[in-house]
């Protein structure tokens, strides 16, 4: 709860502070000021002590008369000021010295002290020097006086102080705690209820403008209600009549009370002139209007009519000033009541007014419809009597649609309230019975999931809309909400369409709102999204193997262990960063060259917010928004898992009995193969036949994987699939160097076509087929796997790799071409201008080298010489150590 404090608490508080620095001011200048004058006067005093001691020593030390010396100095040392006074011959010796104290053994050492006037002067005898008197004066009377005179201006301050404090206190009270006081309890009565007792206005201040301001707030709610109370019985007794007259004489002695005309009358509509029912003497004969006139005098545009051609009244004697009021439905226009009134009308009485013809207009109508109604049935009872079965059988109908029908259909006109003709269904739909005349934010919006902000511009368009050029509603219509979550009993889904009703002036006379249930539909819809992704899963798993997929799986749930383990880490943001986006970038190549998109997606808008920590690296790392990603990614890969192991798997053959064929398999082979050979041939053929059949991959095979799901890639960026030439023996690799292939392999190929391989256009106006090339070649070589990789692509734009490396300040000004082509490997560094979900990111090189580097291998390119173009083609050269068992084979 706010804690309030008094004005009159504020005013003295900020009164004592004034006068307190104030006085504070003035006793620090009023001290300075006296300082100066007793260090003056002590200066003076000193001075003149000097040149009598001078004086009166000066015979006693031309005779060396010790005993005169010392009495003058005691003299002088009567003084309390004195501190000491020292005496030296011509010859600097000391002739007479005071006791000054073990603090100073000589009196030349008071010079130094702030607290001692230190003076010296030399003595003459007939021109000649004899000597030299030296004396010390004290300041502590001095400061002694100012001390005093500061302790008697903080007396005086405190005695000022509290005269002003009592002062102020009781002027406050009196001018303004004790009118705030009686303002305040008017206000809580206000608040309460009470619009009875007038609020007293006193003085020409401001509390009397609030006050005054108050009081017309009083009479302003009083009068509103009351026209309100009045507006209310007078709806209730035109509904409980049917007669016309009655209705419209009641409603004319009530406008001629309210607006206290001169004199009323009812002008009733016809197909070319208004007919009277009875006229007041100031209108001797019709209003003529012609087609449009009824809405040119409209309840909203009333003005002074006089001298308008439009309009021709003749009366005994001029009208000052004439109100037209319509009686008007939405079916239909009635008439118009007339008035005479001396004063402009006020906003209230327009409303009043409005609302209080719509209720006559609408009980009118309903008239009309009752006496149609009875009409017809009095003509049709005849047929009705023959058609009762078909009848019957078509309101059966009838009834069964309507109850079915899931939708609520409402209108808005001005004042943006519900008018009374709504469907039965919206009840239910806004939980809500008697709708008519509630505000649209009360039994719509406040309701629903839109934010203030939005509530208030959807108020504001429909205001704005209310009585104007459709073409307005139309510029609009996008600040109005088409769904609406509704919070109600039940929470529900709304769409809502929003029409306009156009007037026969063609401007916006009402807006239709048309509010639909669409719950269950959503949640259908919802299921339906869930079963197209699951059928999307499994159209993308259709094409993966057993093994690569479960492969694919265990390399990517251990690089997602690995991000978190880089997470908990004590490294900083600037060392997990880059690994976490190296990681997951590479975990997104392999997700897309395998057509899992679901995973790549996900990893996709995981590697978007690290690329953000990574170009700020100010920005505050959310290292719970980077768990939450990794987690989000597993569980997509566990999805597909579980698709992948309980949906798509068919019946293998016995696990013992595939141990069997394989042996069996194994024993041919060595039973062929074996015989007759050196023992070292013997050894690389049994290695390679073991090999084929203890789980080990195959180069071969790994980059043919990659090669058929290349053309996804490919397509995404409106690029035909690349040919491949492959050229290398049948290598088999342990888990861990088919691991390191399947890592790297993505980002080589993705970076083949986003940067190198163009469109197939621009490839036709360079001279090359459309379809790009691409090269791979491998063989074991001294121990090492050695791989070159290269494509036919653009090669390298140099010139912006320069660029970059430069704005990095990665290389030098003088950098060599080779030095530039190797930037490709630097982090962050890309020559792409844009980024997409394939490349861009300047990663995916940089985690291939430190892939390769991380195993003991190596990268490096080498730059194609004699290319003439503007750009430099190149290819990688890839070096992995591998076993003794695989050089064997190799």
């Amino acid at each position: 709860m706010v804690k309030y404090r008094k004005i009159s608490e504020k005013l003295s508080l900020k009164t004592i502070l004034v006068v307190v620095v104030g006085l504070a001011a003035f006793s620090m200048v009023l001290s300075v000021y006296n300082y100066e004058n007793i260090s003056k006067s002590l200066e003076m005093k000193s001075q003149r002590t000097l040149e009598l001691g001078a004086l009166s020593l000066k015979g006693p030390v031309w005779d060396y008369d010790s005993e005169n010396v010392a009495k003058i100095a005691e003299a002088i040392l009567q003084d309390a000021d004195v501190l000491g006074i020292e005496v030296r011959d011509k010859d600097n010796t000391i002739f007479y010295q005071s006791d000054i104290g073990k603090r100073y053994k000589t009196l030349s050492r008071l010079k130094r002290s702030s607290q001692v006037i230190y003076l010296e002067k030399a003595m003459y005898m007939d021109e000649q020097p004899i000597g030299r008197v030296a004396i010390a004066i004290s300041k502590k009377s001095a400061f002694y006086n100012i001390r005093l005179t500061v302790l008697i201006i903080i007396l005086f301050a405190i005695i000022a102080c509290m005269s002003i404090i009592y002062s102020l206190q009781s002027n406050i009270k009196s001018v303004i705690e004790i009118p705030i006081n009686r303002l305040t309890v008017r206000a809580i009565d206000l608040a309460k209820g009470n619009l009875e007792d007038s609020i007293e206005t006193t003085g020409n201040d401001e509390l009397a403008i609030l006050s005054g301001t108050l009081e017309e707030m009083r009479q302003s709610v009083k009068r509103k209600i009351s026209d309100l109370d009045l507006l209310n019985d007078s709806g209730v007794k035109v509904n409980a009549e049917n007669g016309r007259e009655f209705i419209i004489n009641f409603a004319k002695g009530i406008f001629k009370e309210f607006l206290e005309a001169e004199a009323v009358a009812y002008y009733r509509a016809t197909s070319d002139k208004l007919e009277t029912l009875g006229t007041a003497s100031v209108f001797k004969t019709l209003i003529e209007v012609d087609q449009d006139m009824k809405y040119i005098i409209s309840f909203k545009t009333t003005k002074v009519f006089e001298d308008d051609e439009s309009i021709k009244i003749f009366t005994d004697e001029k009208v000052a000033r004439l109100v037209v009021i319509p009686i008007a439905s939405l079916e239909k226009n009635f008439g118009y009541i007339c008035l005479t009134v001396e004063e402009e009308l006020k906003d209230t009485a327009f409303i009043f007014c409005d609302s209080l013809a719509r209720i006559i207009a609408i009980r009118l109508n309903s008239i009309e419809l009752l006496e149609i109604i009875e009409e017809n049935n009095r003509n049709l009872e005849a047929t009705v009597k023959l058609r009762t079965r078909e009848l019957r059988h078509a309101n059966a109908e009838i009834k069964a649609i309507l109850k079915h029908i899931r939708q609520g259909i409402f209108t808005i006109s001005e004042g943006l309230q519900v008018d009374p003709e709504y469907s039965e269904h919206l009840q239910e739909i806004l939980e809500t019975r008697n709708l008519a005349g509630s505000h649209i934010r009360d039994v719509l919006l406040d309701h629903s999931n839109l934010s203030g902000d939005q509530k208030d511009q959807v108020l504001s368009t429909l205001g704005v809309a209310l009585g104007d050029d459709p073409l307005t509603f139309e510029a609009n219509m996008d600040l109005l909400p088409k769904t609406i979550q509704f919070e109600g009993e039940r929470a529900k889904i709304l769409d809502v369409d929003w029409h306009p009703v156009l007037s026969e002036g063609a401007l916006t006379e009402k807006i239709i709102i048309t509010v639909r249930d669409m719950t269950e539909f959503k949640e259908l819809e919802s299921k339906a999204k869930q079963q197209e992704a699951q059928i999307r899963m499994i159209g993308e798993l259709l094409d993966i193997d057993k093994e690569r997929f479960r492969q694919f799986k265990r390399e990517s749930l251990d690089q997602l262990d690995l991000c978190n383990d880089i997470l908990e880490s004590d490294r900083t943001h600037t060392e997990a960063i880059p690994l976490l986006f190296r990681n997951i970038h590479t975990v997104k190549g392999n997700a897309r060259l395998k057509g899992l998109s679901y995973v790549s997606d996900e990893a996709h808008g995981l590697e978007s917010l690290l690329d953000t920590y990574r170009q700020n690296p100010h920005t505050k790392v959310e290292r719970r928004l980077i768990k939450k990603g990794i987690e989000a990614i597993r569980a997509k890969v566990l999805v597909y898992s579980d698709f992948f192991e309980n949906h798509l798997l068919k019946h293998e053959k016995d696990t013992d009995q595939v141990v069997i064929d394989q042996l069996e398999s194994v024993i041919g082979l060595l039973h062929e193969e074996i015989q007759s050979v050196p023992i070292q041939q013997s050894l690389a053929i049994l290695s390679r036949i073991v090999n084929q059949h203890d789980g080990q991959e195959h180069l071969h095979d790994i980059i043919n994987v990659y090669v058929h799901k290349i053309s996804d890639v490919a397509e995404k960026l409106s690029k035909p699939a690349p040919q491949f030439h492959i050229t290398m023996a049948d290598i088999p690799l342990d888990d861990d160097r088919a691991s390191l292939v399947r890592k790297i392999l993505p980002h080589l190929m993705s970076n083949s076509l986003s940067h190198g391989i163009e469109k197939p256009k621009d490839r036709m106006l360079d001279g090359k087929a459309e379809q790009g090339q691409i090269f791979i070649q491998a063989a074991v070589h001294e121990g090492q796997l050695q791989i070159e990789y290269w494509d036919d692509g653009k090669g390298l734009d140099l010139e912006k790799l320069r660029k970059r490396g430069r704005d990095s300040n990665s290389i030098a000004n003088d950098a060599s071409d080779f030095e530039i082509a190797n930037l490709i490997f630097t982090s962050g560094i890309s020559t792409t201008s844009s980024t997409n979900d394939i490349s861009g990111r300047g990663v995916g090189l940089d985690a291939v080298k430190s892939f390769i580097e991380e195993v003991g291998g190596q990268v490096a390119l080498s730059l194609v010489e004699g290319d003439e173009r503007t750009r430099q083609r190149f290819r990688f050269h890839i070096s992995l150590p591998i076993s003794q068992d695989q050089l064997l084979v190799g």
